[in-house]
């Protein structure tokens, strides 16, 4: 299996819109996303316990692909999602945790 490792300060994304925009905002939290970019397939992988729900969104905010994450880590098929970037939002009752995913051809 694939590692997960607590203490990993990795940084990640977190998204807000707001009328005006959208703003990004950098923070550690314990997600990962490999192989980033992908081209067929990615592995979406969480430390924490229960499951979460997995939503990819595209650069306009359109929902792709909302799926329920009941391990720590699942395979993701990018295959149906057009070349582009996307933003990954996990949530749980651990908080809300936000990528980038670049999908290429």
């Amino acid at each position: 299996g694939v590692p997960c490792y607590p203490n990993d300060t990795s940084a990640f994304l977190e998204v807000h819109l707001t009328p005006s925009g959208t703003w990004l905002k950098e923070e550690p939290r314990n997600l990962s996303i490999y192989p980033n970019p992908a081209s067929t397939f990615t592995t979406i992988s969480k430390c924490d316990l229960g499951s979460a729900i997995l939503s990819i969104y595209n650069s306009q905010g359109a929902l792709m692909k909302k799926v329920l994450m009941t391990d720590c880590i699942h395979l993701l098929s990018t295959v149906d999602l057009p070349a582009g970037l996307y933003v990954v939002f996990l949530d749980n009752k651990m908080g809300n945790r936000t990528k980038q995913l670049l999908v290429i051809d």
